[in-house]
C-alpha cells in the first residue's frame, strides 16, 4: 500500500513531490486553481460578498482503501478574502494532511491585491517513529482587469521535507458564467507543468466542467450544479499509467 501511495505522488502528474489536495471542481478542471477571488463556477464577481464552505470527497486513481478528502472555508468580503482548507489523503498504513491559509487585500483602486498563502503537510506511515512535517509559504500578487485575472505565487519559505513549494502562474478569463482557466507550475527543481481548464454554462444553473494537462495525457470531466445557496459537483479524471479518479462535492454558500 505505501508502494500505491508513493506511485500517487510521483506519478499523478505534480510539478513537486507532493500529493495534491483538490475538490472536485478542480479535478473536473484539469487541476487547475481559479485566481483567488473568483469563484471556479458560479456567476460571482470577485468583489462580491459571501461566505461558502465545500466538501469533497475522493477515490485517486480507484485505489482500493486510498480516500481523499478536502474541507474548505471561503470568506469574500469588499475588496478582501481570506481561504482556509483540510485536506487529507488516507490508507490504514499511511496518512497525509495539509493545512493550508490564504489571505489577499486589494492595494490599488481595484485592480491588484497582494496576500500570502501558507501551507503545513503532515506525514505519517504506520510503525514509524515520527511524523514529517513540512512548513511552507509564499506571496500572492493577483491582478484583475475587466474579465481578466491574474495571480502569481512566489515561494518565500520552502518545506525542507517536501511540501508545496511550486512557483505558481493562474490565469483565467471570466465572462458571466463561463470560465477558462490556465496554471503553470514551476517546482524547485526547475520541471514545469501547464494545466488547462474551463467550466462551461449548459443549461439552469448547470455547468460543464473540461480539463487537459499536456505532456501527462491527463484529461477531465465534471458535471457542476449551482443553486441559490448551495453548489453540488461529480468529476471524474483520467490518468495514463495511473487509472481514473472520480469525485464529488458539495458546497454550501452564505451571500
Amino acid at each position: 500500500m505505501i508502494f500505491c501511495c508513493a506511485a500517487v505522488i510521483a506519478l499523478s502528474g505534480r510539478a513537486s513531490n507532493a500529493f495534491e489536495h483538490q475538490d472536485s471542481r478542480a479535478s473536473g478542471m484539469g487541476g487547475t486553481v481559479m485566481p483567488g477571488g473568483i469563484h471556479p463556477c458560479c456567476a460571482m464577481a470577485w468583489e462580491d460578498r459571501y461566505a461558502a464552505v465545500a466538501a469533497s470527497r475522493s477515490a485517486p486513481y480507484s485505489i482500493q482503501g486510498l480516500a481523499a478528502s478536502k474541507v474548505a472555508l471561503d470568506i469574500h468580503g469588499e475588496g478582501k478574502w481570506l481561504s482556509a482548507s483540510w485536506g487529507a489523503l488516507g490508507h490504514d498504513l499511511y496518512r497525509e494532511d495539509r493545512f493550508s491559509i490564504e489571505t489577499a487585500l486589494v492595494v490599488a483602486g481595484r485592480f491588484l491585491a497582494i496576500g500570502c498563502r501558507g501551507e503545513m503537510t503532515r506525514r505519517k506511515v504506520e510503525g514509524a517513529t515520527a511524523e514529517r512535517e513540512a512548513l511552507t509559504a509564499a506571496a500572492v500578487e493577483i491582478f484583475f482587469k475587466g474579465g481578466l485575472a491574474l495571480q502569481v505565487d512566489r515561494p518565500i519559505l520552502r518545506g525542507a521535507r517536501g511540501g508545496g513549494d511550486d512557483f505558481r502562474v493562474r490565469a483565467a478569463v471570466v465572462a458571466g458564467g463561463l470560465r477558462l482557466s490556465f496554471n503553470r507550475i514551476i517546482s524547485i527543481d526547475g520541471y514545469a507543468e501547464n494545466r488547462f481548464g474551463a467550466s462551461i454554462p449548459a443549461a439552469a444553473g448547470a455547468s460543464l466542467l473540461l480539463g487537459y494537462r499536456p505532456g501527462t495525457e491527463i484529461i477531465s470531466a465534471g458535471l457542476h450544479s449551482s443553486g441559490k445557496n448551495l453548489n453540488i459537483c461529480f468529476s471524474w479524471e483520467s490518468h495514463p499509467v495511473l487509472g481514473n479518479t472520480f469525485s464529488a462535492l458539495v458546497e454550501r454558500i452564505w451571500r
